[in-house]
């Protein structure tokens, strides 16, 4: 995957600012500073007081973007042996290069990509007709093929697209042909495709993603006719596949590297390539990030640099449109490493690293180790967890880990992470100025911007300044002071984008589980630290504990599960199955037994516990965050234990373990969100939108299990389905509300969320989002999909109300 490393945020301009509000990643925590920059201005406060001698010209190798070193803030940081591994011999550069998934796909595609899957029965499309073959041989490099390239690859998205595109034409005909017989005599339309629809979809899985593809096609092409969909679907599906597939491969299939650069990038051996052009249309990000690392100081020209002596080797392998070559980064580290390169910053990490190619890397990281020198690397801004996914280069990468590697997330001026940033108690090392950086810009200017880019920069121009001073510093000694040397933000409560299920939302984190550290890099600490270990003419080995994966028993199937309990005799009596611990565990409501995770089970000392006796529930969260972040108050364990029981009888309260903490929160609040729990007894207002559940409908509805599909109620009722995750169903939402208060009297509304009632929505065959069910008093419910308010309200006043 690739993103762009630098957002720009403001014009070209050198205009003057104070410290704070310009190069502010200088500034210090303290309270003269009020931000949480990296202390440079502080440290060197330090440096001139003990007078510290400059014993090095540290070199700093960027590998990444082209640069202009003629940049007047940077000419003296210039390395004469800059490389552009993207150039050719005739000055030619290429100016994209292709994905790393497009390159897998293309590797592997007349392998693997004409296989079509139902269950364990394979199918190629064969003179343009399904058939079936024998299993792919190697069933573990298809399952690579299948489920790392295909979501990683564009075209092997739509060369899929292409071979479906076959069994959409075969099973379009089979739906067409089933209707004829049906509804002989007449035009089709949607509805009578839904009327063989629940027979239809007993069929396979195939048939089942062909029905879905159907029903979508009639809102997408917005009618509701079934013979333009048959045309489109049945005649032209599988020439527009082909060609939108065709056409992605003029776009991104060739690079043209072998004509630009005439290289084999799969070959390790051939390392005599390239040449020295660097000022590319790339080069901005590498300006900015040379300006933070090795701009002069005190010039009054563009900005200050944490560390002006470092010398900037610029290595060009990634143009920012595509992903690096494996090769080019195994090959620029090595270049690096023998060019005298005290640091390296590398661009993003990336999800995809083939194994034969990853080895490359792994060994020059290695190589780079043995010879003291230290690589930082930036973290994508994905809202990942990178403890549980894995990104690349990492320190585990081959064999031994990696002591030398850092990785970096951006902070901003008030301590706070991106909140789009990756994150990770063990994956992640720490946190550095990277939101809102002015730095300089190509043409002897100055603009601000963001991105992980900018913070690795600031975390390579800290080593660089100890580099200077401090010499002897191996990487892996450098490494171990910035981490133990920093800002520390532990036992702050931070808010974090987050992915749950593939979905964007937010949660409140400890800043200690968010990255190694709990910190953000400072440059006076990182000093006082390197002075230390050098006090006595020798370099001590510094050691740092470091950040192991917790292993524990994580609830099922969500990082948050909600379990009910029963209470007897003062116990309260948890009986659900959790992450294969024992299935019933129980605690006291009547003292403070429930504040010793030793008389529960094992999974709920690294968890929160949260109590809600008024509603007989426990929440069990995962990871170590309360589930209820923003409660009346908080308290230390010693304080809570005496006055337990009183608490858990006024309110909800979330016992948080790790950090011996708990919280609690008044019954007479908002307690619950409704999408973790539905009240014990629904209340339904004409006039509103209401929630209802699998029970209200059975009983209110109609019962589906006796073969029931009479409406039980006098009134019309309208039923959304829908869920968080689905964008049309969010942007209809206020709709639907004012059509409930416009129907009041007339018409009653329901919304019923589709993950939560998952078990319904299989019973009522509902695979789409919106789905909306159109119930007349006496008569057949009316289904429709999708976000089309008016054609709504028009089946309301010609359906429902006639």
């Amino acid at each position: 995957m690739k993103v762009f490393c630098i957002l720009l945020c403001c014009m070209f301009g050198t205009t003057a600012f104070s410290q704070s509000s310009s190069d502010w990643f200088n500034a210090s925590p303290a309270d003269a500073d009020s931000v949480y920059g990296a202390a440079v201005n502080k440290a060197y406060q330090y440096i001139a007081e003990k007078k510290l001698k400059v014993r090095k010209r540290p070199i700093v190798a960027l590998i990444g973007s082209g640069i202009d070193l003629n940049q007047q803030d940077l000419q003296h940081a210039r390395h004469a042996d800059s490389w552009n591994f993207l150039g050719g011999k005739d000055g030619r550069v290429m100016d994209w290069v292709t994905n790393e998934g497009d390159r897998e796909f293309l590797r592997l595609k007349d392998l693997y990509a004409d296989y079509l899957c139902e269950g364990d029965t394979f199918y190629k499309i064969v003179n343009g007709r399904r058939q079936q073959v024998a299993p792919p041989q190697n069933r573990d490099e298809f399952n690579y093929y299948r489920y790392r390239i295909m979501p990683e690859s564009e075209l092997a998205s739509l060369y899929s697209s292409w071979q479906f595109a076959y069994v959409t034409e075969e099973y379009v005909g089979r739906i067409d042909s089933l209707m004829r017989q049906h509804f002989p005599s007449k035009e089709l339309t949607m509805n009578d495709f839904k009327d063989c629809y629940n027979e239809l979809a007993q069929a396979d899985s195939l048939m089942n993603a062909v029905l879905t593809v159907v029903s979508y096609a009639f809102n997408v092409y917005h009618t509701d006719k079934w013979e333009p969909v048959r045309k489109l679907l049945g005649n032209r599906s599988v020439s527009n596949a082909q060609q939108r597939y065709l056409n992605a491969m003029e776009r991104r299939a060739n690079d043209h590297r072998q004509e630009i650069v005439g290289d084999n990038p799969f070959d390790i051996n051939d390392i005599r390539y390239g040449n020295r052009v660097l000022d590319t249309s790339d080069a901005l990000s590498g300006v900015m990030q040379a300006g933070i690392i090795a701009a002069k100081r005190d010039n009054r020209t563009g900005i200050d640099g944490i560390a002006p002596q470092a010398q900037i080797l610029s290595l060009r392998i990634d143009p920012g449109v595509g992903e690096p070559y494996l090769k080019d980064i195994a090959v620029a580290i090595r270049y690096a490493v023998n060019h005298g390169a005290d640091i390296i910053v590398l661009s993003q990490q990336n999800s995809l690293y083939p194994e034969a190619q990853r080895v490359w890397v792994a060994d020059a990281l290695h190589e780079a180790e043995k010879r003291g020198v230290l690589v930082i690397v930036p973290v994508w801004e994905l809202s990942r967890d990178i403890d549980k996914e894995i990104f690349y280069p990492n320190r585990e990468m081959g064999g031994s880990v990696l002591t030398n590697l850092v990785t970096v997330a951006a902070s901003d001026r008030k301590g706070l992470p991106v909140m789009a940033a990756n994150y990770g108690s063990h994956a992640l090392d720490i946190f550095a100025p990277g939101v809102d950086i002015r730095s300089t810009c190509t043409g002897d200017s100055c603009l601000t911007a963001s991105g992980g880019g900018l913070a690795a920069a600031t975390v390579a121009g800290v080593a660089a300044l100890l580099k200077t001073y401090f010499p002897k510093l191996t990487g892996t000694q450098l490494r171990d002071i910035l981490l133990q040397s920093v800002t520390s933000r532990r036992g702050v409560e931070v808010e974090k984008g987050i992915r749950i299920n593939g979905r964007a939302t937010q949660d409140w984190f400890y800043f200690e589980d968010l990255c190694a550290s709990a910190g953000i890099v400072n440059a006076c600490q990182a000093v006082l630290a390197a002075e230390e270990i050098t006090r006595n003419g020798s370099v001590k080995t510094l050691s740092i504990t470091p950040a192991t994966p917790v292993t524990t028993v994580r609830p099922p199937n969500s990082l948050t599960e909600v379990l009910p309990f029963t209470v007897s005799d003062g116990q309260a009596i948890v009986s659900a199955v959790t992450g294969g611990e024992t299935p019933d565990f129980s605690f006291a409501l009547n003292n403070d037994s429930v504040l010793h995770p030793e008389t529960l089970p094992s999974f709920l000392r690294t968890a929160v516990l949260t109590v809600n006796t008024e509603r007989q529930q426990v929440t069990v969260t995962k990871p170590y965050r309360p589930s209820y972040i923003r409660l009346d108050g908080r308290m230390d364990f010693d304080a809570a234990a005496g006055r337990l029981s009183e608490l858990l009888g006024k309110g909800i309260v979330s016992i948080d373990y790790p950090h011996r903490k708990v919280y609690f929160q008044t019954f007479d609040r908002t307690l619950i969100p409704k999408d973790e729990a539905q009240p014990a007894e629904l209340i339904i207002k004409d006039g509103k939108l209401n929630v209802i559940d699998r029970r209200f409908f059975l009983e209110q509805i109609f019962d589906y299990r006796n073969g029931d599909s009479i409406y039980h109620g006098s009134l019309p009722v309208v039923i959304d389905f829908w869920a968080t995750w689905c964008g049309p169903c969010m942007r209809m939402m206020p709709q639907m509300e004012q059509m409930a208060e416009r129907y009041k009297g007339k018409v009653l509304f329901y919304k019923i969320n589709a993950d939560r009632e998952k078990d319904l929505c299989k019973e009522l065959n509902i695979q789409l989002l919106p789905t909306l069910y159109f119930i007349p008093a006496d008569g057949k419910p009316i289904i429709e999909t999708g976000a089309l308010p008016e054609k709504y309200e028009q089946i309301i006043e010609e359906q429902l109300l006639k």
